[in-house]
């Protein structure tokens, strides 16, 4: 993929598809670190919310949001639990 950033989503899911393939049949999870900041495309909640999302579709219920500044604002990517 020429620009990965630029696809939240794609990028994320074939990853994680790739990391929960490796792990099957082990004792190991997936907790993946998805981007939660802006290096040259623009990040912000929907390009989080995409990276949720295609966790989720990989089976993964866990994740840490990371940002080396530690500035989250984001929120709105995120919802209420419904478990």
């Amino acid at each position: 993929m020429a620009n990965p950033e630029s696809s939240p989503y794609d990028i994320t899911a074939r990853s994680l598809a790739d990391f929960v393939k490796l792990t099957q049949g082990t004792s190991s999870s997936v907790i993946p670190w998805l981007q939660a900041f802006t290096l040259r495309v623009p990040y912000g909640a929907s390009e989080v919310r995409a990276q949720i999302e295609a966790a989720e579709a990989n089976g993964i219920r866990s994740f840490i949001l990371w940002d080396p500044n530690c500035r989250y604002s984001q929120a709105d990517a995120l919802r209420p639990s419904t478990q």
